[in-house]
C-alpha cells in the first residue's frame, strides 16, 4: 500500500476515513503513529505522522473530512499546518486565510487574496438563516 510523503511547503490533501486516533509504531526513525484507510487523489492510503502531527490530528478530529496539511520550516523547526475548506485550523491560534498563512502558496486561491468568501448558495445555511443567492462574505466577520 502507498503511504503519504510530506516534502516541505507541498500541500497534500487527504481524505480521513474513519479514525481520530492514530496507532503508535515504530519506525525506523522511534516513534510514529500509523494512520489508514485515506484518500489522496482518489487512491487508498496510509499515513506515518510524527508525534506533532498526530497530536494536532487527533485535536482536529479528522474522521471523514478532507484536510489539507502541509509541512513548514521556521527556522531550522519543521511545522505543520492544517487546512478545511481554504482556512487554517491548525490548533495553535487563531484560524487566519491561507494566503497570509504560507504566502505563495496561497495565492492559488484568488478570493483568499481578497481576504473574501464567494458562498454559492444552492441552497447555503448562514446561522440559522437559509442564503438563497451567492453573495460576499468578508472573512472579518466569520466568527473564530
Amino acid at each position: 500500500m502507498n503511504y503519504v510523503k510530506f516534502s516541505t511547503n507541498l500541500p497534500k490533501t487527504i481524505t480521513f476515513a474513519e479514525y481520530n486516533k492514530g496507532k503508535e509504531v515504530e519506525g525506523k526513525f522511534g516513534k510514529q503513529y500509523y494512520w489508514g484507510k485515506l484518500q489522496e487523489n482518489g487512491q487508498e492510503t496510509s499515513l506515518y505522522a510524527t508525534e506533532r502531527l498526530n497530536e494536532i490530528l487527533e485535536q482536529i478530529q479528522p474522521a471523514g473530512r478532507t484536510l489539507e496539511i502541509t509541512k513548514y520550516e521556521d527556522g531550522n523547526i519543521k511545522r505543520w499546518k492544517i487546512y478545511e475548506a481554504g482556512i487554517d485550523i491548525t490548533p495553535t491560534g487563531k484560524a487566519t486565510p491561507k494566503s497570509e498563512a504560507t504566502g505563495d502558496l496561497g495565492k492559488r486561491i484568488e478570493a483568499l487574496e481578497k481576504r473574501v468568501f464567494i458562498l454559492e448558495a444552492s441552497p447555503l445555511l448562514k446561522g440559522n438563516q437559509k442564503v438563497e443567492e451567492a453573495q460576499e462574505v468578508n472573512f472579518d466577520d466569520i466568527p473564530y
